[in-house]
């Protein structure tokens, strides 16, 4: 009778069936290019949902062992994901072990030709190591893939700025901006050229349509102002520290303007114009402005209402549609791109 309970006690001793179930887990989730549903995974393997589990917790054990994690240390080799009622399995191992599936190689390839002008720069450096190490540990099954990758995805850098001079001056910005230092810089005023020397604390690295910005307080104007990377001629990184503001909101400082210019406290501004239907998809698929808001009209036009506190970036964005773009409010709106359009027809008069 002691014996017989002795044996009622002892763990279950895995079969070979058993086995060759586990090694198939194994195989089916590392084929699997997403997660794969419980229920799926019991139909292929021919086993209850119990006995996966079973199965489940013998490799996450087996493996847990063989890369030397201690007993103690949450481990999982098969990762459970719950969605409602739902549950999918999906094999995650290790990171030095996990062979890169291809769709996050072409993620890290892709941004890299959409960040193609930060190349030769500190962040696409990175970008690029990203993507060696991606490319190289792909399943060796999958690197056919690879194959003429750079002909199937283009980008044409039309008008596609460089930032290989300023390399030296984005490196220091990061610097201080990670670590919030201060970072002191030569600055060259856009209207008349002349070189400043300001301390500034960075606050936020901001691409916008293909340029770099830093949104940094600045100590001598005791505000947050908005730098152009390639205005700043020289960087230094100070040993002074800066505590990062909890209260500040990066899209507050451009809330009201039609890009990123800063507006200040000036009155909002209601504009309404009248577009043609040659424009709908390009102006409808894209986001200008928080507040943007498009009404079909009679006839295939269409109005595009926009609220913002000044005209500065408006003006030149509206100017390009030429005649297929009116202006219809506000009157200083309406007159200023009127004044333009008649300035830029004089030049084309006799």
């Amino acid at each position: 009778m002691p014996a017989k309970k002795q044996i009622q006690n002892e763990k279950r001793t895995a079969t070979y069936p058993a086995a060759t179930r586990m090694a198939d887990l194994m195989l089916l989730l590392s084929k699997a290019r997403v997660s794969m549903p419980l229920e799926d995974v019991c139909n292929e393997l021919c086993v209850s949902e119990r006995t996966a589990r079973r199965y489940k917790k013998a490799l996450d054990d087996y493996f847990r062992d063989k890369l030397g994690y201690d007993r103690d240390t949450p481990f999982t080799l098969i990762e459970i994901i719950r969605s409602d009622a739902s549950e999918r399995w999906a094999l995650r191992l290790p990171e030095e072990e996990r062979p890169d599936s291809f769709q996050r190689v072409l993620s890290v390839y892709v941004a890299m030709l959409l960040l193609k002008s930060l190349e030769s720069t500190v962040l696409q450096e990175g970008l690029h190591e990203l993507w060696q190490h991606a490319s190289g540990t792909m399943k060796p099954a999958d690197k056919h893939m690879l194959a003429n990758i750079d002909r199937k995805f283009r980008c044409t850098g039309f008008g596609r700025k460089s930032y290989c001079a300023s390399n030296r001056v984005l490196e220091d910005i990061v610097t201080c901006l990670i670590h919030q230092r201060k970072l002191q810089i030569e600055h060259r005023e856009p209207a008349k050229g002349k070189i400043r020397h300001r301390i500034i604390h960075p606050y936020t690295l901001l691409l916008h349509r293909d340029s770099l910005y830093v949104h940094a307080w600045d100590e001598s104007r005791s505000a947050v102002r908005t730098y152009l990377i390639d205005r700043i001629q020289s960087t230094l990184c100070r040993d002074e520290s800066f505590r990062y503001p909890a209260g500040y909101n990066p899209d507050g400082l451009t809330n009201g303007s039609f890009g990123i210019f800063q507006s200040g406290e000036e009155k909002t501004m209601h504009l309404r114009l009248r577009c043609q239907t040659c424009l709908k998809e390009y102006l409808t698929s894209r986001f200008w402005n928080a507040t943007q808001r498009f009404i079909d009209e009679k006839g295939g036009t269409f109005i595009m209402e926009v609220h913002l506190t000044n005209l500065e970036e408006f003006i030149p964005w509206v100017l390009q549609f030429g005649s297929d773009v009116e202006v219809l409010e506000p009157p200083q709106a309406r007159a200023a791109v009127g004044e333009r359009l008649r300035d830029a027809a004089n030049l084309y008069k006799g």
